[in-house]
């Protein structure tokens, strides 16, 4: 580095055994006391900053423990259809559970009794533990749900009971288990096609045609499609 004299024909060269640490200019005077405050500083201020990064890793690595509840164990009571349940918890409350990120065909939808048969077969009358990702608009608690080291959401697919449900969908095995059991003609997909309909559509379905059926002054019953 060069610096600047007095005399400005003159200047004579300052070498340096440490390049700064950061990258803006610090108005300091361009002599060696102040080169070594100007790395000095940046030296303090790089240890600043690799702390806060430290810290905001820190608090991402507890995110999951501070926002998800834990695991719990409930008892299941009944079957309600092929991805929905009650069971009773440790404490005797009853929950309503839904399966979260699969659909089951509805109850009067075809393959809707034989999933739900699936699902009886899973957990009634077991213990499992659930891992739950929120409460839906119907109050149902949505979890994954374990007997043992069986994982019910992942096996219902698997079985061809149950598809992927694309809007909740983060564990995407769930996909490709799907498609797996598509290919091999498992469960449901055994079905003519025309009776191959997705759940959500199927309840699409009922809700646009429910209002043509429905008599003037009453309300529309959608009974027949259920809420998912």
């Amino acid at each position: 580095m060069l610096e600047s004299t007095s005399n400005p024909g003159v200047q004579r060269r300052i070498s340096t055994s440490q390049k700064p640490q950061c990258c803006f200019a610090i108005p300091v005077p361009l002599n060696p006391a102040g080169i070594y405050y100007y790395q000095r500083l940046c030296i303090r201020l790089s240890i600043a900053n690799l702390m806060t990064i430290r810290t905001a890793l820190l608090l991402l690595a507890c995110l999951p423990a501070l926002t998800l509840a834990d695991p719990f164990i409930c008892r299941v009571m009944t079957i309600s259809e092929g991805d929905t349940f009650s069971c009773l918890t440790t404490d005797n409350k009853r929950l309503r559970v839904r399966l979260a990120e699969i659909d089951a065909p509805e109850r009067k939808q075809p393959y809707g009794a034989e999933a739900k048969q699936a699902l009886s077969d899973l957990v009634l009358e077991k213990q499992v533990v659930l891992h739950v990702q929120e409460v839906d608009r119907y109050g149902r608690t949505l979890a994954r749900a374990f007997v043992g080291a069986v994982d019910v959401n992942y096996t219902l697919v698997a079985q061809g009971a149950a598809w992927a449900y694309t809007e909740q969908l983060k564990d995407h095995r769930l996909k490709d288990a799907e498609t797996l059991a598509k290919n091999m003609g498992k469960g449901l997909w055994q079905l003519p096609a025309e009776d191959i309909v997705a759940p959500w559509d199927w309840r699409y379905a009922g809700r646009i045609a429910a209002p043509q059926k429905s008599q003037p002054g009453k309300a529309a019953s959608f009974s027949q499609f259920g809420d998912g």
